[in-house]
């Protein structure tokens, strides 16, 4: 009882340090600071050794999903513990299509932001697995039911919405034009690549070391990877 009571404290002292050094103050911030689960779940990554910068960045994310949430459905206020229930499933997909703009056109379904709607999915089943993890700790059966349940659910019906987001980003991929550099660019790039070779070739003669033989190889493969040998100046397909 003593050390668990020891990784509570350990984990909300990460916690209030981690709210500390979150910048910006606005909703976002009030959402990751009270909603329970929401802030269990961020207690948990910084108790793994995640990163501050990650960790905002997840529960930030899903802040705003809640906000987005809770604007589609109407509703005065939700909490991600009600949310994680095979009730408010279609809720949450609306919420996370509209937070990640899915659009209809005549080609079909387009996902203008596909990588926030494949994050959110991370995200909500950190949550879900939280969730699950409470109710575990707590023997709260009828919570458990429900969480899995919506373990179910989640990973039956996400995948219809994961293949628009899939789809888009490798048709955007298609559609990016390929930019070729200036051939002053090359030619910058090939001096500053001869000089750096000349003065390490001059360097090793005097005082040979591991370090600049290393740098030495890099440079030399960056030249005959980026010039093509028998025509000088240009870049090699």
């Amino acid at each position: 009882m003593q050390s668990a009571a020891s990784s509570t404290k350990i984990a909300q002292q990460l916690f209030e340090i981690f709210l500390d050094k979150m910048r910006k103050k606005d909703e976002v911030f009030i959402i990751v600071k009270n909603d329970f689960l929401l802030s269990t779940y961020a207690k948990s990554l910084l108790e793994e050794g995640k990163e501050h910068s990650d960790t905002s960045w997840t529960v930030r994310l899903l802040a705003k999903l809640l906000i987005s949430i809770t604007q589609v459905a109407n509703c005065e206020s939700y909490s991600w513990m009600e949310l994680i229930n095979t009730e408010h499933w279609k809720e949450i997909i609306h919420g996370v299509k509209t937070f990640s703009e899915f659009t209809f056109s005549e080609s079909g379904i387009i996902v203008e932001k596909p990588n926030i709607a494949l994050k959110c999915d991370q995200g909500i089943k950190g949550l879900i697995a939280e969730a699950e993890g409470i109710a575990l700790r707590q023997n709260d059966d009828v919570l458990l039911k429900k969480i899995e349940k919506m373990f179910k659910l989640y990973d039956g019906e996400w995948a219809k919405t994961s293949k628009h987001c899939n789809n888009s980003i490798r048709t955007k991929k298609e559609d990016q034009v390929e930019l070729l550099p200036l051939t002053s660019d090359i030619t910058k790039l090939k001096e500053k690549t001869v000089t750096e070779i000349n003065r390490l070739i001059s360097e090793i003669s005097f005082e040979p070391t591991s370090e600049r033989y290393l740098m030495l190889s890099k440079l030399t493969l960056s030249r005959l990877i980026t010039f093509n040998a028998r025509r000088g100046g240009e870049p090699s397909k």
